[in-house]
């Protein structure tokens, strides 16, 4: 399959990772039958739980977020309201 060589190709660099996460809707907390918009796809409700999630497993891994000048916080923060206002 395409991701299978995708994986392959990716790690042949030295430091990259690749998490494959087809089959772990269930370990995420995701019901597929609600937060899937057309069975492949995460829908705005999917999306948030899959952004959580993600946030804690790169922590487990031992990521961290960086810190962020105040141009990018307030950038960010300007993104985000816009996008919560149009999402509601």
């Amino acid at each position: 399959p395409v991701y299978d060589r995708l994986e392959e190709r990716l790690t042949e660099n030295e430091g990259v990772r690749v998490f494959d996460w087809r089959n772990g809707f269930e370990e995420m907390g995701l019901d597929v039958s609600k937060q899937l918009y057309d069975g492949g796809h995460l829908n705005q409700d999917g999306a948030k739980i899959f952004s959580a999630w993600t946030g804690r497993f790169l922590r487990e891994q031992g990521y961290v977020p960086r810190a962020q000048t105040e141009e990018n916080t307030l950038a960010w923060e300007a993104a985000a309201e816009y996008w919560e206002g149009l999402l509601g």
